[in-house]
């Protein structure tokens, strides 16, 4: 899931109608929904926050929308750039599921 962000940043996300997720110290990360947590919540040193991630349509699977798409013009190919890299190797198993035989 996306980069961690500051409670501000949290605050301004969920205003803005941005799915955020919210971790107390180490516990598992949970969607943040209110009344559950306050809006203290966000000026709290023991959260964390990050967004969900956005996503896009790659032959009808929804995938992680990459940061940034590189090309290499010396071997024709592209690149999608994740910026993490667990994340890029997971996306590169799922593609090569999703093309598989081709």
């Amino acid at each position: 899931m996306g980069e961690l962000i500051s409670g501000k940043e949290a605050m301004l996300a969920w205003y803005d109608d941005k799915e955020v997720f919210v971790r107390y110290k180490d516990d598992e990360w949970r969607k943040l929904t209110f009344p559950e947590y306050g809006t203290g919540v966000f000026k709290s040193e023991n959260h964390t926050f990050k967004l969900k991630p956005e996503t896009i349509i790659i032959q009808g699977y929804e995938i992680q929308k990459p940061k940034d798409i590189c090309i290499d013009p010396t071997i024709g190919s592209v690149g999608l750039v994740y910026g993490d890299v667990a994340v890029a190797k997971k996306m590169k198993d799922y593609f090569e599921y999703i093309f598989q035989g081709i």
